[in-house]
């Protein structure tokens, strides 16, 4: 009865996403492109990547077209693509705007997505003021959208940052070793905030460290007391950070050790297990093992975005500390934030908690994961 009750569960979680997500959603969770903008005496150079698949509903294409087929539509409509990308597209020195002097883009196939890659000239009023850049691509289809960039001031690494819909705007002056590190600082902290699988495998993991005992239909669970939930939390935490701190340095110093295309999915599968598990009438002994397992894999996922923003060679040890510092701050603060929360209902309203957050919780993970997993796949 009960694991047809979860199963139930599941299956309505899981076709209630698809139902009711939009269809720009169904080809990807969120829109991210990546550039690197290089300013040298008054000229601006901005080149930006975006994959193919992004363009096509701006443009109202089919979103069911194949990577090469949507390349080949793109080129068709080549004037549409440069004037959607270009006029959200700003660089500009004090209060005057840079004129820019040409657009141009190729098409980009990797082993993992097809891409178009932007060039844009800008020419530059000179010794006006410091240089500012807007970006304003993709944020009215997609909320969640982030364009990644590197910042090259006269031939030197000056910053990295990311627009978001609630920054556009980013002044450009060189950065210091202390600012630098700051950056790559909010940066880890901003992705782990953003990552909705790395945080469903976190949230998967604290639903069962409130239990000591799993209870039935008649009988309400047993709540873990604080010390053995947070001991048992801190043992998983620490093994998740230790494999995705190893993974993600590998993955940055070695690029492309694993293909995205694989790495992906695999997250969201790890979503899925982790949701499982917890539906399973026992309780696993350890779980620690669990997350130092998946916890490789998204080191992977983490490292391909920082990958992809670049890190400055003069300082890419002290770079990559303060973005695995910034990702740890973000679990810490879930952490302090979420577990005490589920304790204080495991203990007040046990047969609640087990209804609603531990069987109800874990099923919407395996959805989400699963959702997740068809659509990466």
């Amino acid at each position: 009865m009960r694991a047809l009750t979860c199963f139930c569960t599941v299956a309505a979680a899981f076709f209630g996403l698809i139902a009711a997500t939009p269809q720009f959603v169904w080809a990807h969770a969120r829109t991210s492109t990546f550039g690197t903008l290089s300013i040298h005496q008054g000229q601006g150079t901005w080149v930006l990547r975006v994959a193919a698949v992004d363009l096509l509903s701006p443009l109202h294409l089919p979103e069911t077209l194949k990577p090469q087929q949507a390349i080949a539509e793109l080129m068709l409509r080549k004037r549409d693509v440069q004037a959607y990308v270009s006029d959200r597209l700003h660089l500009s020195v004090g209060a005057r705007a840079c004129v820019a002097t040409s657009t141009a883009f190729t098409a980009i196939s990797d082993s993992d997505r097809s891409n178009l890659e932007f060039t844009f000239s800008f020419a530059c009023p000179y010794n006006l003021g410091p240089f500012s850049a807007r970006y304003d691509l993709f944020f009215d289809l997609d909320p969640l959208a982030s364009g990644f960039v590197n910042v090259r001031l006269d031939g030197q690494d000056a910053l990295a940052d990311v627009f978001r819909s609630d920054s556009r705007e980013l002044t450009i002056l060189m950065q210091t070793p202390v600012g630098d590190w700051q950056r790559f600082w909010r940066l880890g902290l901003q992705h782990i905030f953003s990552g909705y699988d790395h945080l469903a495998f976190l949230a998967g993991l604290l639903l069962l460290a409130a239990v000591g005992r799993r209870g039935n239909f008649r009988t309400p669970l047993l709540p873990a007391s604080p010390r053995i939930a947070f001991l048992s939390t801190a043992k998983m935490v620490t093994a998740f950070t230790m494999a995705h701190s190893f993974t993600l340095s590998a993955a940055v110093l070695r690029p492309h050790i694993v293909p995205g295309r694989f790495v992906e999915p695999l997250i969201a599968l790890s979503v899925v297990v982790v949701g499982v598990q917890n539906l399973l009438p026992r309780l696993p002994r350890q779980r620690w093992p669990l997350a130092f397992a998946f916890g490789l894999l998204h080191g992977f996922g983490f490292a391909s975005a920082l990958a992809e923003v670049g890190l400055p060679k003069e300082r890419l040890v002290s770079s990559l500390l303060a973005f695995n510092v910034g990702v740890e701050c973000g679990q810490l603060c879930v952490v302090l934030a979420v577990l005490p929360f589920l304790l204080l209902v495991a203990h007040k309203v046990p047969r609640f908690y087990q209804r609603f957050f531990l069987l109800g919780g874990s099923a919407a993970l395996v959805a989400a994961g699963l959702f997740w997993l068809w659509c990466r796949v």
